[in-house]
Parts: C-alpha cells; structure tokens; sequence
C-alpha cells in the first residue's frame, strides 16, 4: 500500500505540479483507493476527472463513468488511452443485445478498465444490464448538480445511476458548483455510501466580477456595444432565449460589424464545428443561451457578458467561471423588470399533470420521437420533458428501446394511475416553489454592496480564498476632489445644451483652482493616475439625473487644443466614462493645420476662431443617426462647442449634448452656480 501511495504521489506531481489543491487531490484518490466514497465539488474537468483517472492507474478498477450527457463520451473513452494508459469503451443505448453482453463480459474479465455511460442511456434495460453485469469496483457519477432532482417521484435518472453505485466498492460524485440545498440532495441520494465532501479550488479568484444594475432593453443593448467596442478578440453573451440571441447577433454584426455566431441555431452535430470557427477567430462574439459544457475544448476567454438574468446562482456561476485569461472580466445586465419573467419561467420547471398525458399520448402515437418534435406537441422547456419523460419510465407507462439525449423510442404502457399523478403533482409543486425561490437571490447579487465573489461563495457554499478579488465593490473607491467642491452646472452654447461639472474654491479655502491645477489633477501629474476616473464619476451621476442624456450612442471627446494627442486630457476623460456608462468612444473630430496658441486674454478669441475653423469629421458614417455626448475636459464657455456640435449634426448624428469640466470662482456671498 504505501509503494502504490509513493506512485500516486508521483503521477499526481506528474499531471499536476502547479496545482493548488494538490493535496486534497492526493485525499480524494486515496480515500478512493480505501473504498470510501467521495462528494467532489470542482469547477474544472481536469479537477474532478484527475482523482478517479489516478486511482484507476493505481488500481482501483474496473470504472463506470455515469455522464449527464452523452456528448463526446466516444472522444473521451479514445483520449483516455492516450493520457492515462486505460482502455475505455462507450455504451449507448440501440446497439444489440449480444453487443452489450460482450462489452459487459469484457469489462467484467478486465479486459477494458472503464466504461462511459449516459445517465439518459441507462433507461435502456439492455444498457442498464450491461452496466450492471460487470460489478465495477468504482462508480463515477459526473455533474450530478446539473441532474434535476426534484424528488424520487420525478426524475428518478439520478436513482438509477445510485442503483449502480450500492453494487460498487467506492462511489465519486462530482459538482461543478452547488448550493447547500443541491449538495443535501446528493448526500440523501447517497446516503448509504456516507461520502466524504472535498472542494477544490476555483472560487473566482483573479476574476472581475462586474454588475450592473440596467433599465430598459435599450439601455442594455448601450451598454453591450459599448464592452463589445473595446472587448478583447474573443467574447461570449448569454442569452435568455433563441429569440434574444438572434436579436443580439443582429445587433452586435449591423451596429458594430463584429462576426457573431448564435449557438442556439446550431444544430446538435454541427456544435463542434461551430466551436472550432470560435477557437479558429472565425467568430469574435459566442452568443449562448445555455451554460456550455467544460469539456468542449473552448479557447481562453477574457470577456463573458451575461445579458439577461440566469435562472439561478448556480448558472450565474457557471457563466462567469467560462472566463479567463490575466485580464478576465464577467459583467451581468441585471433589469429588475425581468423578475417576473424568470418567476414566470420557474413556475413551469416541472410539467403539469396534463403535460404529462401529453407526452404519453405523444409516444402512444409514434413511438420514435425526437425532443425537438416533443417541445413543439407539449410547449415545454427541455429540462420539463425531461422530468416528464423520466416520470412516465418510473411509472411503467414507457417501455424504453432505446434512448438518447434528444430523442427516445418507446412502446407505451398504460396510462399512470391516479395515486402515481397524485404523488407527482405534489412533487412537481414542490420544484417550481424552489426554482421560484432561487430568483431574489440573484437581485441581491445584483444590488449588493459587499464583495460580489464572497456574496457567491457563501451563496453556494464553497470556501472562499483571501485576497484576489477585482470585483467592482472591492477596487479602491475614488478619492474625493476635496478640497475642490462640485456642483452641476447648466451650460448654453448657442442652440447647444448640456451640462458641466462645476469646480470651484470659496475664498475661505485658498486661492481658486487654475487652468495648470485642474489639469494636474485630471491627468495625474501629482501621482494619482485615477484623477480622471474620479471626474468621471461625478460626471456620470450627472448624466444619471438628467433626462437630456438618455439613449445616447456615443461618447466623442473634443480634439486638444494644440493637436498634441499624447496630451489628449478629454480623450483620457471619454475613457474613463466609457468605462463606467459603457458607451463607446469615437474620437471623431480632429484639427487640421491647428495654428500655435498665442499667449494673452486679448489673443483668446483668435486662437478659438483658428481652432473651430480647421475641425473635421474623420469618419461620417460611424456618427450617422447617432446620439452623441460631446464631452470637453475644460469649458470656457466660448464658441468652440457650437462649432463642434455643428459639425458632427452636418456628418449626420442625430442628437448632440454637451458634457464638460467647468471651473469657476464665486464671490463670497455667492453660490455655487455663479461665475
């Protein structure tokens, strides 16, 4: 025993030297060794497959591999020949009878050391036999969190994968994440295996995790263009539906002509393929409509987006965890309005009874169905008839032939009896008041003032690492302007009108800030290199409490006086906004031939007049049709912003408003808002 623990020791080295959890990974092989079950929580594949892969090296087999799916089961089985050394096959559901029995008999003689299954195949009683035949000495049961496990009465797929378990030596079930209700669930089900509980490692760390509170549908999609604009090569948005997601690729290529590919359209056996033109840069935006699933080999992904609220945390977690990368951010688009919508979609997590005879006289009429086929007679989501189904082979009014993810062949036995739906109706309630429960606590995420990733850990019950975190409620908060004051400031240039942000110093306080000083203070040249993003945030609460910047499009800076773009102040400002209003920058307006400043008062007007006559438009067609948000770093209230607006509503934008930096001196008895 302690030769086989010095080699375990040294593959686990050997396929993981950097890894942080190292050790408990070397815990969960050797309780798996000893004969002692294991509830694993891990977010990565790598993590949750290394533990039974070791111990089947190491001896502990043969292996049954019980997956949610039957997804690339075949590919898995070849590649663990190439990793491990193991010989692995793939059972499914429609091969012959003799087929089964002889791959069962080769299992059971240790001429393979594992098998691959799919929860969905085992209700095929050939496939169920044959994974029973050959008594494997471990059972792994993956992704048992994305299982739907309302109660035995609904979906007993989880059941028959734990019949499997109590005939094995060791059991490893496995979690991506989950909450304390979903692991109860698991230990319940696995009770009599009394599993230890282990959780490795990835809790967000390093991610920035970002969350914005949206309004409206408009706002959104403003807010989406605008991460898009400077998103990195690669980025993925979730979706709440093949309807939003057609509409945002529509969006995303017309407005900003970024190749966008939509999964929802995509064909079951054409997924990989679609993958592959993502990895290969074919496609910049992924746009999904459904967590995808870690073992696709997928590329590193810096920017993930979910667009609309998931269903749960648990989701929310699985889309954010997709990104990655030394700069990689997760933002969630949360609209309170669409509360309703997600309780509404709870509310139909389990099919109602009358769904239920639907499906069976569905089945009654053509024996061989396909889901799709089965979504469009029934009007139910995937994950329902799923339940639905499951529900009608425990009953014993489905006698399944054969059986796939997406479809099934079945003869029909007699209908449930009234005790059966009984019991049923009661268990499906039961769900849908879960599901219903689990939308708040997104809001909360949402709205919250703590540490967006220690809200998700204790959330979902994992333990949480310290330091690391670069969620948006843990940066550093801006410093004040003091001892500058602020105020709102309503500004009129010519037909012009908008809003400046108004610095100023009473006598009391010193002397009053100048041109050289606020410049300083934008551009960091006394150390802060955060000065503009502080502007920036006393500008966008500006923008917030007027109605005169609403559904804008773009953010376009005036040009530097002296055509010095390294000393571009309003460019590092319109930055800095974008950043926090996700309205994308377009630095259209530029000076040809500016003239050099002359010094003096009386020169003031000169300079200006030589300034607005040489500006020009650089790209028309960009700005046609937009609402733009003309922003100057300092306002002298002189023509200069007139003249630009003129310019950019003459190349086509549809609406400008002016957003600039503002500097005064009041009397002592006056105000704020005095010049």
């Amino acid at each position: 025993m302690a030769h086989r623990c010095a080699n375990l020791r040294q593959l686990i080295d050997d396929r993981a030297p950097a890894h942080p959890d190292s050790e408990t990974l070397h815990s969960i092989t050797r309780s798996l060794m000893d004969d002692r079950s294991v509830l694993l929580v891990a977010p990565r594949p790598f993590d949750r497959d290394l533990p039974w892969q070791l111990a089947a090296k190491t001896g502990c087999r043969p292996v049954l591999v019980v997956s949610q799916s039957d997804t690339r089961l075949a590919e898995r089985a070849e590649a663990l020949a190439e990793s491990c050394g193991l010989i692995a096959c793939h059972m499914r559901s429609g091969l012959p009878e003799q087929s089964l029995t002889t791959m069962a008999d080769g299992l059971g003689a240790g001429r393979w050391d594992c098998a691959f299954v799919s929860v969905r195949h085992l209700a095929d009683p050939g496939v169920m036999a044959a994974a029973r035949a050959f008594t494997p000495r471990l059972v792994v049961i993956e992704d048992a969190d994305r299982l739907p496990m309302p109660g035995p009465a609904c979906d007993p797929a989880y059941q028959r994968a734990a019949l499997l378990a109590r005939d094995a030596g060791c059991v490893l079930t496995s979690s991506e994440v989950a909450s304390e209700q979903t692991l109860a669930e698991i230990e319940r089900q696995m009770a009599p295996h009394r599993p230890r509980v282990y959780h490795v490692g990835d809790d967000l760390r390093g991610l920035r995790l970002v969350a914005h509170l949206t309004a409206s549908s408009a706002q959104k999609d403003t807010r989406l263009l605008g991460l898009l604009d400077d998103a990195p090569r690669r980025v993925v948005v979730f979706a709440a539906d093949a309807e939003e997601a057609e509409r945002l690729r529509s969006i995303i290529e017309g407005e900003r002509g970024l190749p966008s590919l939509d999964l929802s359209a995509v064909r079951r056996g054409e997924i990989e393929g679609a993958l592959r033109r993502f990895r290969e840069g074919g496609a910049r935006v992924l746009i999904a409509t459904a967590p995808l699933n870690r073992r696709f080999d997928l590329p590193e992904i810096p920017l993930v987006i979910s667009y609309s609220l998931p269903s749960c945390l648990e989701t929310l977690h699985r889309q954010a965890s997709l990104a990655g990368g030394t700069d990689a951010t997760a933002v969630l688009m949360a609209d309170p309005a669409e509360q309703p919508r997600l309780e509404e979609e709870a509310s139909r997590a389990a099919p109602e009874v009358g769904h239920i005879l639907g499906i069976h006289q569905a089945v009654a009429q053509d024996g061989d169905l396909n889901f799709t086929l089965l979504r469009d007679i029934t009007g139910l989501s995937s994950e329902a008839l799923q339940i639905g189904i499951e529900f009608l082979i425990a009953a014993g009014a489905l006698e399944v032939q054969a059986r796939a993810d997406e479809e099934i062949v079945a003869r029909c036995g007699p209908r449930p009896n009234g005790a059966a739906l009984e019991r049923y109706a009661r268990e499906a309630d039961r769900l849908r008041r879960t599901r219903v429960s689990m939308v708040e606590p997104l809001l909360d995420f949402a709205r919250t003032r703590r540490c967006r990733r220690a809200f998700l850990a204790e959330a979902l019950g994992y333990p949480l690492t310290p330091g690391g975190c670069r969620c948006d409620r843990c940066r550093p908060a801006p410093e004040p302007l003091a001892p500058v004051r602020t105020a709102g400031y309503r500004i009129f240039a010519g037909p012009l009108v908008g809003w400046a942000l108004s610095l100023w110093r009473g006598h009391d306080d010193g002397p009053p800030p100048t041109g050289a000083a606020l410049m300083a203070l934008r551009l960091g040249e006394s150390g802060s290199n955060g000065a503009a993003e502080r502007l920036a945030w006393l500008l966008v609460r500006r923008m917030r409490n007027s109605s005169a910047y609403r559904h804008m499009d773009l953010i376009v800076p005036l040009p530097p006086l002296d055509g010095a773009a390294e000393d571009d102040g309003a460019l590092q400002l319109a930055t800095a906004l974008s950043r926090l209003t996700g309205l994308a920058v377009a630095p259209m307006l530029h000076r040809k031939n500016a003239q050099p400043r002359r010094e003096g008062r009386a020169s003031r007007e000169a300079n200006d007049a030589a300034g607005v006559a040489v500006v020009n438009v650089a790209d028309a067609e960009q700005i046609r049709g937009q609402r733009i948000v003309l922003l100057a770093n300092i306002f002298r209230l002189d023509a200069e912003a007139e003249k630009m607006a003129a310019a950019l509503l003459r190349a086509g934008a549809a609406k400008v408003r002016l957003l600039a930096v503002l500097w005064i001196t009041p009397r002592p008895s006056s105000g704020p808002g005095s010049s």
